[in-house]
């Protein structure tokens, strides 16, 4: 099992960092990739993943407050199923190496 099956947090940033290793060792190759832009993408996957998890679970919490603040609101029912979609959501786009916290 790879780092990346087990801690997609550390994996961009590792990959990274052997990117930028390799593209310094290639520099005076007639190398054609990219190099800052592809290693900027792949410590992008760990941004986005963590901005679309976290909001996720903070439209979720947002939800089960409000249902708790406000438990006599004609809303409840819809706050609690809306909790619910979000934190579903959230457990289908994480890491399988995320979905232990989230269950």
């Amino acid at each position: 099992m790879s780092e990346y099956d087990t801690d997609i947090l550390t994996w961009p940033g590792r990959q990274a960092s052997l990117l930028r290793r390799l593209s310094m060792e290639v520099a005076g190759s007639s190398n054609e990739l990219d190099w800052p832009h592809i290693i900027e993408e792949i410590e992008a996957v760990r941004r986005s993943e963590l901005w679309a998890v976290e909001s996720l679970l903070f439209r979720m919490f947002v939800r089960i407050l409000k249902a708790e603040a406000w438990p006599q609101s004609d809303s409840v029912s819809r706050w609690q199923g809306e909790a619910r979609g979000f934190g579903a959501r959230a457990r289908r786009i994480t890491h399988p190496a995320w979905r232990s916290g989230l269950t």
